[in-house]
């Protein structure tokens, strides 16, 4: 399976269970957001879209960072947790 495969409808849990080769995992929490990100691992550049999920089922996908995360907010938050770590 490759990212092209994913189609909005599908089941990301079934395609983590279906496939080795493709990762669907949250963000990180300094992000804040309800995106995913799904990671082909056999792809030697780590090619990623993100995906946004209702119930497990995939209602949004995406190839860009700035749809699935507000940047400013994410790196205002980092910052946040790296100060008063």
């Amino acid at each position: 399976m490759k990212l092209c495969d994913i189609k909005i409808g599908d089941n990301y849990k079934q395609i983590n269970r279906k496939t080795e080769n493709i990762v669907i995992e949250p963000l990180p929490s300094f992000c804040n957001s309800r995106w995913k990100i799904a990671t082909d691992l056999d792809n030697n550049v780590k090619e990623h879209i993100y995906v946004l999920t209702i119930a497990n089922v995939i209602t949004e996908i995406t190839p860009y960072y700035n749809v699935a995360v507000n940047i400013e907010e994410a790196n205002s938050n980092l910052e946040f947790i790296l100060n008063n770590a």
